[in-house]
């Protein structure tokens, strides 16, 4: 989706939600434009790091149960939930006053196990194999 979004270099928002773990956590992330970082600048680039999260927020790697072929990773049902109330304050953010800042958010359950991630926007990577080298190439090509 993320890099659909790119290609066409489209100015219509997505909002991104996740359910962190096995429900510890929820986050949100609203790309929109290329000011800011992209989904995938939520992950390092640079070769050392590669791939890893750039906002760890997980303390514990989550149970995974095997059924049949296949995996999946168990949470309660008000992980859905508090996903989706998180997704609504963003829109509402975005209808109200025309912009969903912070655009990435993190809400955690009572009790988890997680680091405190700071909502924020999130700033562009100069590495991001996504947005950075594209814009690059389209910034030495304009005179």
């Amino acid at each position: 989706i993320n890099a659909m979004r790119l290609d066409k270099g489209t100015e219509v928002p997505v909002l991104h939600v996740r359910i962190r773990g096995n429900g510890e956590c929820v986050q949100t992330f609203w790309a929109e434009g290329r000011r800011l970082g992209c989904f995938r600048c939520l992950l390092q680039a640079e070769h050392k790091h590669y791939r890893q999260e750039r906002f760890p927020v997980l303390k514990e790697l989550p149970t995974r149960k095997q059924l049949g072929c296949n995996g999946f990773t168990p949470y309660a049902v008000s992980a859905p939930m508090a996903a989706a109330a998180l997704c609504l304050e963003v829109v509402v953010d975005w209808l109200q006053y025309g912009r969903a800042s912070p655009r990435f958010r993190t809400s955690a359950m009572a009790n988890a196990n997680v680091y405190g991630v700071k909502n924020q926007d999130v700033s562009r990577l100069a590495a991001c194999p996504a947005c950075g080298p594209r814009d690059a190439q389209a910034t030495a090509i304009r005179p």
